[in-house]
């Protein structure tokens, strides 16, 4: 078969010429790939938030199972009736009740709880117990009144120390309750004696120093001895 001849003046097709090799020899020191940058190696930012959530939940998870979130018991420590006690700037001794039901004139009726034992004050500055560093209640029925008023040494009713004076060896101390009609004497009574700590008085910060109650107390189950009804005319 005869060569196909290109029209006049357009050039024919390339020769053929058949593929070379490169013959340059490997470089054999060329090092492994480069590592990619940081910030494409990095997780998305959910997936990150994701873990750090799991690893928060496990933790978690580990420390309930070693007991770390069950509730605290060791708020109340127990004394036995007639145990000195030392809170704060005081020393109390408590060792036993009384409660006495009694009839207003208006024909209310109630109990009045009377926790009996003696104070001194360990400081050297003459100071008076607050009414709000102690609490009773009744184990039936399990009313929980506030303190009423308490009293310092004998005598008559409104002729009392206000104060305990330093240096004194204790002297007889009282706390009232008042209960509801509803309040039915048993055994004992619960009475509990704050532990005091040394803080700001007030809310208010004015550097002024004074006691307040911690959430621990001191617990003691009292006997209770019931007297007659007291009626009022």
């Amino acid at each position: 078969m005869s060569e196909q001849q290109s029209p006049p003046g357009i050039p024919g097709p390339p020769a053929f010429q058949a593929p070379r090799l490169d013959e340059t020899p490997v470089a054999t020191e060329w090092g492994p790939p480069e590592p990619e940058p940081e910030e494409q190696r990095r997780l998305p930012g959910p997936v990150r938030a994701l873990l750090v959530v799991l690893v928060i939940a496990l933790l978690f998870v580990g420390i309930w199972a070693l007991g770390g979130f069950k509730v605290r018991t060791d708020t109340d420590e127990r004394v036995q009736p007639g145990q000195a006690i030392e809170s704060g700037p005081y020393e109390f001794v408590f060792s036993k009740a009384t409660a006495q039901k009694t009839t207003d004139s208006d024909g209310k009726v109630s109990w009045e709880v009377v926790v009996l034992g003696t104070a001194r004050t360990t400081g050297d500055e003459a100071i008076s117990p607050s009414n709000t560093m102690f609490a009773a209640k009744d184990p039936k029925t399990v009313e929980e009144p506030d303190a009423g008023d308490s009293e310092i040494g004998t005598g008559e009713v409104g002729n009392h120390p206000s104060n305990l004076t330093p240096g004194l060896p204790p002297v007889p101390y009282q706390v009232m309750f008042q209960f509801s009609e509803h309040y039915q004497p048993t055994d004992k009574i619960l009475f509990a004696v704050h532990r005091l700590e040394e803080g700001n008085a007030l809310l208010l910060d004015t550097g002024e120093k004074g006691w307040k109650n911690t959430r621990y107390v001191f617990r003691y189950d009292l006997p209770i001895t019931v007297l007659p009804e007291k009626k009022d005319s």
